[in-house]
């Protein structure tokens, strides 16, 4: 027998090392949120314009089509970030 969380993890860690197009995007919307996130912490204009809408936007991809990545570990990193962005995430769509 197979163990499943075994082999999508390596799924998982695959499609970081070597996404699809889709995967691509929402990986690039994730990092994007980061970087913004971690240059300007204290930013609100930023927060609320860029940071905020890159969350989402990396949510909603991966509510999409998540292909090969792990929902559960992507949707906790940017929720991390949106906390460290003092964004609500009950505020937050996807």
């Amino acid at each position: 027998m197979r163990d499943i969380p075994q082999v999508w993890m390596q799924r998982h860690k695959a499609a970081l090392k070597d996404p699809t197009k889709k995967e691509s995007l929402m990986l690039h919307a994730m990092k994007y949120a980061n970087l913004v996130a971690a240059e300007y912490p204290d930013d609100g204009y930023l927060t609320v314009h860029v940071v905020h809408p890159a969350i989402e936007s990396a949510r909603n991809l991966l509510n999409a089509d998540i292909g090969r990545l792990d929902q559960g570990i992507l949707d906790d990193e940017l929720c991390k970030i949106a906390k460290e962005c003092n964004i609500n995430i009950n505020d937050l769509e996807g």
